[in-house]
C-alpha cells in the first residue's frame, strides 16, 4: 500500500470533509453527517501515515495502529446462492447509490464487524483503533460507479451541441517490475449527444486518459 500526495493533500481533502456537514443540518441531513463521520478516522489514518513511520519522528504504536486499519480494507461475503456483500471500511466510499440514497446496511452478526481479523487461534480480533465503517457493509451489487456525469453545452467555433461531460476512476493502471500493484486510473470524456438517439449512444469528441488526451 503506498499512499500517494502529501501529508498536507491528505489534510486538505479533511478539511474539505469537515466543510460538507454544513451543507445541512443534522437533523435535517443525518445521512450527509455520518457520512463525514465515517470518512473522518479513515482520513486520520491516512494523514498520520506519513509522520507515524518517518524517520524523524517515529510512533511504534500508531504504526500497529496503522497497519492493523490497512488491514481490513475490503472483504467479501458470499452466502452461496443468496446475496453476497463487502465490508470492511472501503464501504464508507460506497456509502450513496447514484440516486443520492444512502445504502450502508447494518450486519446481522458481529463478525462481520472486523473483517479479515481473525486471530491465530481463530479468535475475532477487534480494531486496535475504532473505525465505524468497519460495522456497515454493502450489497455488492450496489456498488456505485466512480464517476460522474453532467450535461454540457459545447461550442465549437459557434457551432453548438448539447453533451455530456463523463468524469472520474475508469479504470485502473498495473504498475511495477512485477506487474503486482495496481493503481486507481482518473480520466474524463465529453460525448455529444445525437438527438432522438438513445441514452447510450451519440459522438465521441475528446477526452484524456491512460494514452494521454485524444480527440
Amino acid at each position: 500500500m503506498t499512499l500517494l500526495g502529501t501529508r498536507e493533500d491528505w489534510c486538505s481533502v479533511q478539511q474539505r470533509v469537515q466543510r460538507l456537514r454544513a451543507f445541512g443540518a443534522a437533523d435535517k441531513h443525518p445521512h450527509l453527517h455520518e457520512w463525514c463521520s465515517l470518512l473522518t478516522p479513515l482520513l486520520e489514518n491516512f494523514t498520520d501515515a506519513f509522520t507515524a513511520f518517518s524517520p524523524t519522528t517515529p510512533n511504534s504504536q500508531r504504526q500497529r495502529e496503522i497497519r492493523d486499519f490497512f488491514s481490513r480494507i475490503c472483504h467479501r461475503e458470499s452466502f452461496g446462492s443468496g446475496p453476497s456483500y463487502i465490508s470492511g471500511w472501503l464501504v464508507a466510499f460506497c456509502a450513496f447509490n447514484k440516486d443520492g440514497e444512502w445504502q450502508l446496511q447494518q450486519p446481522q452478526d458481529s463478525f462481520r464487524k472486523y473483517p479479515m481479523a481473525i486471530g491465530d487461534a481463530g479468535c475475532l480480533v477487534a480494531p486496535l483503533r475504532p473505525v465505524p465503517a468497519l460495522s456497515l457493509r454493502v450489497d455488492s451489487s450496489d456498488i456505485p460507479n466512480g464517476y460522474v456525469e453532467v450535461d454540457v453545452k459545447i461550442n465549437d467555433n459557434g457551432m453548438e451541441f448539447d453533451g455530456v461531460m463523463v468524469a472520474g476512476l475508469a479504470g485502473y493502471k498495473v504498475l511495477g517490475e512485477q506487474k503486482d500493484t495496481v493503481q486507481p486510473h482518473a480520466a474524463w470524456w465529453i460525448f455529444t449527444k445525437a438527438e432522438g438517439a438513445e441514452e447510450d449512444e451519440g459522438g465521441f469528441l475528446f477526452g484524456t486518459g491512460a494514452g494521454g488526451r485524444w480527440r
